[in-house]
């Protein structure tokens, strides 16, 4: 019962994409970039694969990059980086370790099994085994940067340790690098609770967002 009190009382932390320099759609959840090079798209609480439980552990956020040029476009993970409001930044995990981050902990909660391959059983909220130990979603659905071919596309979900519980702001800057020069992307989102609407905030409060 204490378990699932302290559950309730940590509401899931959600962002919503703010517009600067970006297109935004709130009731996606998503913010498009697009130049002479690449198109972007980024999209936010979009996480429903295995386990159902990751956005408690970690920030996924789901990026498309297109190539629309005739040159390469190179993409690496140390130039991808979330940025709160507080100056904590936030690097982009490699899959296996965000599979370890993952299965490190956990679930909450009481679960009580027979052993000998017998399913758990939660008491109240739990459902499966108080440990993930299949992992193999988090890898095969993971955005993986390389070098992007002329005409190509490469998708999937980026993973970040969780983000401060006092952080209001965010930015994810993406760097992509073209004919030897390495440009940035910037999108920007607000920290919400889970219980605030955007679609409650007037166009001229959302254009306040920065």
């Amino acid at each position: 019962m204490v378990a699932l009190l302290l559950l309730l009382s940590c509401a899931q932390k959600r962002l919503v994409p703010v517009g600067n320099g970006v297109r935004v759609d709130p009731k996606t959840s998503s913010a498009f970039y697009e130049d002479e090079f690449v198109r972007m798209t980024v999209r936010v609480n979009a996480w429903d694969g295995y386990p159902a439980s990751l956005p408690e552990r970690l920030l996924p956020v789901y990026l498309e990059v297109e190539n629309k040029g005739d040159r390469t476009v190179e993409l690496k993970r140390e130039w991808i980086a979330v940025i709160d409001d507080l100056g904590n930044q936030y690097n982009a995990l490699d899959p296996k370790n965000a599979v370890e981050a993952v299965r490190g902990g956990s679930r909450v909660g009481v679960a009580v099994g027979l052993g000998f391959g017998t399913p758990y059983y939660g008491l109240g909220f739990l459902a499966g085994p108080p440990y993930d130990t299949d992992m193999e979603e988090v890898i095969n659905r993971a955005f993986i940067p390389g070098k992007l071919l002329p005409g190509a596309r490469l998708k999937g979900f980026l993973y970040f340790q969780k983000l401060h519980d006092k952080a209001n702001r965010v930015k994810l800057r993406i760097g992509y690098k073209i004919a030897g020069k390495l440009r940035t992307v910037e999108f920007r989102f607000r920290v919400e609770d889970g219980k605030g609407s955007d679609s409650d905030r007037s166009e001229k409060d959302r254009e306040g967002d920065i």
